[in-house]
Formats: structure tokens, sequence, C-alpha cells
């Protein structure tokens, strides 16, 4: 992935670019969000190759294999208390509201965890059946997750309409469980 990344980024051109700090992680595999929303924290997978930015910037957790990890922690309730204490009362944001800025520096302050090896194979697993159920709710055929339903011609569309809407909630449940899983996880790894 290296090639890949020179080619994207001119390094013999450094004294240009404009944001530098940390390129020697760039390309690594981690977790993202953006720094500037009007949503809270929402953090995502930086896949490997990947360069950040100030406006997203990345996590890098060591060992990479902690990634799992990273990405539901930084999701999580602790962490979106300890972040909305930082930013401070004013600036609690409800969508739709003016943007804040989730700055890097704020990550500084979380509560450092260590992670057992059997712990991260566990976080790596529930979010992988995590993002199984999410994928099954995706209905934008432009998706490239998007998988179309079979109709069932024995039935009417209606019948079909409900079997799908079943489906659904099903799949949204299974999100909220396992969810509900990395939350209490999440409780016991930092020993709340």
């Amino acid at each position: 992935y290296r090639t890949n990344l020179h080619l994207l980024v001119d390094w013999n051109n450094r004294e240009n670019l404009h944001r530098l700090r940390n390129s020697e992680l760039y390309g690594m595999r981690g977790v993202t969000y953006t720094e500037r929303t009007t949503s809270n924290l929402s953090a995502r997978v930086l896949n490997e190759g990947s360069c950040f930015s100030g406006p997203g910037p990345g996590i890098v957790p060591s060992p990479s294999t902690s990634s799992y990890f990273v990405l539901a922690y930084i999701n999580s309730f602790v962490v979106t208390y300890c972040v909305e204490s930082l930013i401070g009362g004013g600036d609690y944001s409800i969508k739709g509201t003016a943007a804040r800025h989730l700055e890097a520096g704020y990550m500084k302050h979380l509560p450092i965890v260590s992670v057992e090896e059997a712990d991260l194979a566990w976080f790596q697993e529930r979010i992988n059946a995590l993002l199984r159920h999410l994928e099954a709710l995706v209905e934008d055929e432009a998706d490239p997750l998007f998988c179309p339903r079979a109709s069932d011609r024995s039935n009417s569309i209606r019948l079909d309409l409900v079997k799908g809407a079943r489906q659904q909630f099903s799949e949204l449940h299974g999100a909220y469980q396992v969810v509900s899983e990395l939350e209490h996880k999440i409780q016991d790894v930092v020993a709340i």
C-alpha cells in the first residue's frame, strides 16, 4: 500500500504540503471522524492506505489489531460523555444546530485503556456482526452494499412489504443488541 500512497502524494514536495503532522502514520489502519460537525462524535474506519488531515483526524492504534476496539470505544457513551464535558455545555450538539469543533487534542484527554488480546478478538467479532446487520438494511440501489429483495410471487405486494419491514426490524433489533453488548463490554474494560 505504500507504493499506492506514494502515487497519491508527492513526498518529494513535502515542504509545500500544509498538513504533515504525524505523516509517518499515513497509510496505516485506524479510526477517523469529522472534526467540524453539527452532530455528535461519530467515528468510522480509516482504511489502510488512506491519509488523514485536520478536518478528518486519524486515530492510529498500536497494535493495529486494536482498531476494532478503538472504533467501538470512540463511539461509546464513555467517550461521548468525556468529549461533551471537554467541549462545555454551551456547545452541546443537536442535529441542525451550529457546527462545533471536535479538536484532535480532545482525544488526548480520554481515559487510556489496556485491552487483553481475547477482548480485542471479541470486539472484532462484534463489530463485524454489527456491520452485517447494518449492511442488511441498505436499500439504496446505488450503494455497493445494496442487495435486492427476492419477491415471493405467491404473496401479494402487501405481504412482501410486511415481510420486508419485519426483516428490517429484525436486523435493527440485532444491531441494537450488538451495540448494547459493545457498550457493556466497554463499561467493563474501562472499569466503570
